[in-house]
């Protein structure tokens, strides 16, 4: 393998020493499913002697029908059903702590607690040319067209570009060749890929390939070097094997299935060796926009939804008029051109070899569709014939929302004389403040721009699902777009916006999630411990809390309210305590934070990592107070709800001696004061500190 000349020659010979090992090792072998027998995990040596016992209580109680031998059945069978609740909540905290995914683990529990009747698959059945089929290779080939066709399909109706596709963003600073890896590099990638059993075509999972990370860093080396200097992707990792997902309603209707795409392990290591050099040459020359937040590091859907709120806070403040157009791509992964994914990389400063290897990784892929069904036992595996993929990024790859996010780097350019951009992937908002007499023609060209670059770069916009959303008292004023639905909320990276930032609409989505939750934390208390009850708490209630929270978190009182009665509800099933309880002990206890304490924690935070004026910065004087920040003159009540506003202003409140940290220090402190006061409203915390 060493002495082969070409990545692609070096690839193919290391497979089939792999593959052949692999089979000498773990051979696949045809097996018989069996019906699980239910809760015999649950059953040990004392279980048994219990058992006995109460069987035998059980005789001595039909024989005699005496008092005493009737008590002494019911003492026994308590004994043995409270052994199989101890041993049954054991089994479901292990497997809970063993399980990556908490959320999965706790609802897989659950479901099968609440089964009571054998689930039987249906044969897959799906309409073909008006008939329903149910032959499974004429079901995964007709899949397989549907899916690769997608792209063609979704751009057949854009309209043509009135403007070639360009970009003046001209580096100056090119990237011709990737540093070559070593084989510690190569380990720490293994080391931190996700542990799955899920593989691709050629049957290794990353459970396998960190099995034996040892015996295969210095091959893969040789490989993933040889690609580089090449600038070759070998052809065996751009098979990609796909299974249908039923999202929602008729299983026959092939619209109603999305592709779930698994690609070799091999390619994520690759990719991701890739990804580091080229996300070092974007950060190195700064050639990233700040509008995008997604896939960036230091940014999240947190910092594009502050930047959302802080323009439209903002603006209003300035006394202008406020509103945003909310963009809806249609399959924008899927679209893409190859030829201009290339274009704009190599605008981005990727020459010589560099760009040659995206150009083979691009290239010629192909993928299948898999279908399994179990028929008596058996699984039946039919796969497709491979199709070829001509557009769009790799579903499921690491380089592909990299590559998507760089293809969309010149939106705020070409936009940023007529609006401001806020772009979290393909989630793209655009924001335009002004006075009612020029408003309209603002929105009107900034919107056409945007159809325009979309038009040019093969994006397409679904107009039935753009909408306009207009902030503040005076939204009504702001004039609407013709062709364009106008609402009074719109949903932006799971957040509801309304026009008055109220957030109401938003809360009242979340209790809902938040009473499911609910019910996860009682079921799983009820059939495991404590600690995989506070697991649950963590992964499926506070999740949904934490989340926007900086942005949302400055609802009314009474919204938090609202929130807080179910999270005390929460607390007193994990604490074991009667409704009409205090909770604030239990609170500090479990070492969990009320809503306004995770708020406080939010906020603050933000705006301690923020270049915001203290007063040690206005004088040299080491006063009391020259950690306290400078609040800012305002006029409107709303632009103290800003995260930067109510953090400084919420810092200010804080000790002395925690004013004074900073970065980790101050969050780890600030995290601990906060669990041993736990606040139930924001003017509480104000009042005591005051």
């Amino acid at each position: 393998m060493h002495n082969a000349y070409t990545a692609e020659e070096a690839y193919t010979k290391f497979m089939l020493i792999v593959t052949m090992a692999l089979n000498h090792a773990c051979p696949l072998k045809k097996v018989r499913t069996k019906k699980k027998v239910k809760n015999k995990h649950f059953v040990d040596n004392q279980a048994s002697l219990l058992k006995e016992n109460f069987l035998q209580k059980l005789l001595s109680y039909e024989k005699t029908n005496n008092e005493e031998n009737k008590c002494n059945l019911a003492k026994a069978k308590k004994e043995y059903d409270m052994r199989l609740r101890k041993l049954r909540q054991e089994a479901s905290a292990s497997f809970i702590n063993r399980a990556e995914n908490k959320s999965k683990a706790l609802w897989k529990i659950i479901n099968d607690e609440r089964q009571t009747k054998n689930v039987t698959k249906q044969t897959l059945k799906l309409e073909i040319d008006g008939q329903v089929e149910d032959n499974p290779y004429k079901i995964a080939n007709h899949m397989n067209n549907f899916f690769t066709s997608i792209a063609e399909r979704t751009l057949k109706n854009n309209p043509k570009p009135s403007v070639s596709p360009h970009t003046t963003l001209d580096t100056g600073h090119d990237l011709h060749n990737f540093q070559y890896t070593n084989q510690i590099e190569i380990q720490n990638i293994i080391k931190n890929l996700k542990q799955k059993t899920s593989a691709a075509t050629d049957n290794i999972s990353t459970k396998i390939l960190k099995y034996c990370n040892g015996s295969l860093t210095i091959p893969l080396t040789s490989i993933i070097n040889k690609s580089l200097s090449q600038g070759q992707f070998p052809s065996a990792l751009k098979l990609a094997k796909v299974y249908p997902k039923h999202k929602k309603g008729s299983q026959t209707e092939i619209g109603n299935y999305r592709p779930i795409s698994i690609l070799p392990t091999f390619s994520k290591i690759l990719e991701k060796v890739v990804l580091r050099r080229l996300l070092d040459h974007c950060e190195k020359f700064n050639l990233l926009t700040e509008r995008q937040h997604g896939f960036t590091k230091g940014k999240s859907t947190t910092t594009a939804l502050t930047d959302f709120a802080d323009y439209i806070i903002d603006n209003l403040e300035e006394g202008k008029h406020v509103t945003s157009f909310f963009l809806d791509l249609s399959k924008a992964f899927d679209c893409l051109s190859h030829d201009l994914i290339l274009y704009k990389l190599d605008k981005l400063g990727i020459k010589s070899t560099a760009i040659t290897w995206f150009k083979s990784y691009l290239e010629d892929r192909k993928q299948i569709v898999e279908i399994k069904q179990s028929t008596n036992g058996v699984t039946a595996i039919t796969r497709s014939r491979p199709l070829s993929v001509n557009r769009g990024v790799p579903q499921g790859s690491v380089l592909g929302p990299v590559l998507f996010i760089l293809f969309t780097n010149d939106i705020p350019e070409h936009l940023d004389k007529f609006c401001t951009v806020s772009m979290y992937a393909d989630d793209t908002t655009l924001l335009l403040s002004g006075h009612r007499d020029n408003l309209d023609v603002k929105s009107f060209t900034a919107l056409n721009m945007a159809y325009q670059y979309c038009h040019s770069n093969d994006l397409v916009v679904n107009q039935d699902k753009t909408s306009q959303v207009a902030f503040g008292r005076r939204c009504e004023e702001v004039p609407s777009i013709p062709d364009v639905e106008r609402n009074t909320q719109a949903t932006y990276l799971g957040v509801i916006v309304d026009e008055g930032l109220t957030w109401s609409q938003h809360v009242d989505n979340l209790l809902s999630k938040l009473n499911s939750s609910l019910y996860v934390i009682k079921r799983t208390k009820c059939i495991s411990n404590t600690s995989t009850a506070k697991i649950a708490y963590h992964s499926l209630f506070e999740t949904h809390i934490r989340y926007g929270l900086m942005v949302w978190g400055g609802t009314s009182a009474n919204n938090l309210q609202r929130v807080l009665i179910l999270q005390k509800r929460a607390i007193r099933t994990l604490a074991e305590l009667g409704y009409r309880e205090s909770c604030r002990e239990a609170f500090k206890t479990l070492k969990i934070m009320p809503i306004v304490n995770l708020y406080i924690k939010e906020v603050i935070l933000y705006a301690a990592g923020q270049p915001l004026t203290q007063n040690r910065h206005l004088h040299d004087y080491n006063t009391r107070h020259s950690t306290r920040y400078q609040l800012p003159v305002h006029h409107l009540s709303l632009y103290e709800k800003k995260p930067s506003y109510m953090g400084m202003k919420l810092h200010n409140l804080l000790p002395e001696e925690l004013r004074c940290f900073s970065g980790r220090r101050l969050k780890t402190s600030l995290t601990e004061w906060l669990i041993n006061n736990p606040f139930y409203t924001l003017n509480e915390f104000i009042e005591r500190r005051q």
